[in-house]
């Protein structure tokens, strides 16, 4: 008897385990408003926006995501553009809307596989049907389909600006070009004409001059701390705007992730995540993983250039 009624209840949590599991991912495949755009940028990065519109009465929204995605490049936000939580669990983004958004929007980088040269690998694996926008610098070699989609179809259509794909749920395959085109244009035959260059342009052209000089001199007698960008040096106390100096003072006593930051400071997540990246790239700042979290720790260099702000 007691064997029986073990046997009626591992029955009863087994069929509520796969209740749940298929209630996931329906809730994910049932998506119907969705829109997905990705967007090929003239150096080969490759950027997605997911929007999901029209919900009501939604308080979690799985979203199918089976793209190779740079995990820290995730931003998730409302249709007042205000940070939302969300969890990236396998193929899919868990959002957490709390019944109180009419919309949202998801977006990431794509990771792509350089080859020789300025060739480049894209595989794009969009759950939904989607658009590709190509810019007109970035010329398409090719693009095929995995043989584990075989019903996928894709459109191409050649503008004068860009080349853009039309795409249905698949794994689609690829190939690109990064090139670099140098305008020019042609004037018809005129004589040559010699301008003459009178004394009140001498006069202002010499002050422009004098200036340069002077203000040259006086961030010299400074005496600020340089930073590289780019191969160039810059005075750290001219580059740091006061935008960065926040992100700084904000993680200068304890780390804090991306979304931390920008709830304390007021800013956009896509904002700060972009100034995170430059004050990285310029040594300020280091990024940690803690889990599936990614933490902003400041540098030596960051608490240094903080504290000759505060002087």
């Amino acid at each position: 008897m007691h064997i029986a009624k073990n046997c009626i209840t591992l029955l009863l949590i087994l069929t509520l385990c796969i209740a749940t599991e298929i209630s996931i991912h329906s809730t994910a495949s049932s998506l119907s408003n969705v829109s997905i755009l990705y967007t090929i940028d003239v150096d080969g990065t490759v950027r997605c926006r997911i929007t999901v519109s029209d919900m009501f009465n939604e308080t979690t929204v799985n979203v199918c995501v089976k793209d190779d995605l740079i995990p820290y490049s995730i931003i998730v936000y409302d249709e007042n553009r205000e940070p939302l939580d969300y969890e990236y669990i396998d193929d899919r983004i868990v959002v957490y809307t709390y019944n109180q958004s009419t919309s949202i929007t998801i977006e990431y980088i794509v990771n792509t596989t350089p080859l020789i040269d300025n060739i480049v690998s894209i595989t794009l694996k969009p759950c939904y049907r989607a658009r590709v926008l190509i810019s007109k610098n970035v010329k398409l070699l090719g693009i095929s389909i995995d043989e584990s989609t075989p019903n996928a179809v894709f459109t191409v259509s050649e503008y004068d600006d860009m080349t853009v794909l039309n795409l249905s749920e698949g794994i689609y395959h690829l190939t690109i070009s990064l090139q670099t085109y140098v305008a020019t244009t042609t004037t018809p035959y005129r004589e040559a004409y010699v301008p003459t260059i009178s004394w009140p342009i001498i006069i202002i052209l010499s002050i422009v001059i004098v200036s340069v000089v002077v203000i040259t001199i006086l961030r010299k007698r400074r005496g600020s701390s340089v930073v590289e960008r780019h191969g160039r040096k810059i005075p750290s106390t001219f580059y740091l705007d006061s935008r960065d100096l926040e992100i700084l003072k904000c993680i200068a006593q304890k780390p804090k992730s991306i979304s931390d930051i920008a709830k304390e400071i007021g800013l956009s997540k896509s904002t700060v995540w972009r100034r995170i990246q430059r004050l990285k790239n310029d040594g300020f700042i280091e990024l940690r993983s803690e889990g599936r979290r990614v933490i902003v720790v400041i540098t030596d260099k960051g608490l240094k250039a903080l504290q000759r702000s505060i002087r």
